[in-house]
């Protein structure tokens, strides 16, 4: 999944305040939260690892970022995404200091790290 950097947004902003926000995620067992996309693993209630976001290019049209973790702003704006039935939707946190993007467009952060709160 990549993010697209909206033309009038193309600068990173670092969170003043803890940012809400919500992801699609599997539940394997009590100990293991995936991304249904990358298979990415998750950790409940902690600030996961910290990563690099990076701007790239794929086309004359868009500026994207691969790396990150992308969230959502609303339950609303998921909820019209279908993932796969076993998708769970999970309440987040973009941590105060972090660094990050948005796209008011899509509704859509990506930021360079995340804390998993809990299933809705």
């Amino acid at each position: 999944m990549c993010f697209i950097v909206h033309p009038k947004h193309k600068e990173a902003k670092v969170a003043s305040r803890n940012i809400p926000c919500y992801k699609h995620l599997v539940r394997i067992s009590e100990d293991i939260t995936i991304s249904p996309w990358a298979y990415y693993p998750y950790e409940l209630n902690k600030t996961n690892p910290r990563v690099k976001l990076k701007i790239e290019n794929d086309s004359i049209i868009n500026t994207i970022i691969n790396k990150g973790y992308h969230v959502y702003s609303s339950k609303q704006s998921l909820k019209k995404i279908f993932i796969c039935d076993i998708a769970f939707l999970f309440k987040c946190t973009i941590p105060k200091g972090t660094k990050y993007y948005y796209n008011p467009e899509r509704k859509e952060y990506v930021s360079e790290q995340i804390i998993i709160n809990h299933r809705l």
